[in-house]
């Protein structure tokens, strides 16, 4: 039985979905290696590419949920957001956006639609699974464990945009604003 669901989970494409995802992290070292403006340089290719397969309607089967079939994906909107906290926040807040976004969501998704847990265990995940990412970064302070928390209550309770949206810009706006705090 179990074999079966992940077959059900594999042609559903929520698996090609989490792993789609969770390739955000490869932001960070490209952004240590590339530096800043040729991130966003590379960051803003990636987005307009995905742009144009979004509007040709050329997205693999099962990579998209029924809501982004009819508005823009979530990889558009993660790219987008990409582009934004390059472009406005300090490198850290970047990291920091990115690792929730990328490790936290992806972690909170698996056990919302894979393992059908409820709400409130998925935000934990994200939190903890976010909180994980940002130590093997070195990251880990008061801003990120804030910034982070942000995130998941972001991630949890706005419901009229894209998570993939929100949820690195909340994280990335509030270690900035920390920042100029603490």
């Amino acid at each position: 039985m179990k074999t079966f669901k992940l077959f059900k989970l594999l042609r559903d494409g929520e698996v090609l979905r989490k792993v789609v995802h969770v390739t955000g992290v490869l932001y960070i070292p490209a952004y240590r290696l590339l530096g800043r403006r040729n991130t966003f340089l590379v960051v803003t290719a990636l987005t307009l590419a995905a742009a144009v397969v979004d509007a040709a309607g050329i997205v693999p089967e099962g990579l998209l949920r029924s809501y982004e079939v009819r508005g823009i994906s979530g990889f558009l909107s993660f790219g987008i957001s990409a582009m934004l906290l390059t472009l406005m926040f300090p490198k850290h807040a970047c990291f920091v956006a990115i690792s929730a976004s990328a490790v936290g969501d992806c972690i909170s998704g698996i056990f919302k639609h894979v393992l059908k847990s409820d709400s409130n265990l998925a935000s934990v995940m994200m939190f903890l699974s976010s909180i994980a990412a940002v130590h093997v970064l070195g990251l880990l302070n008061i801003k990120s464990v804030i910034s982070i928390l942000v995130g998941v209550l972001v991630e949890r309770f706005v419901k009229s945009l894209d998570d993939n949206l929100t949820v690195p810009l909340s994280v990335g706006l509030t270690y900035s604003l920390l920042e100029t705090v603490l």
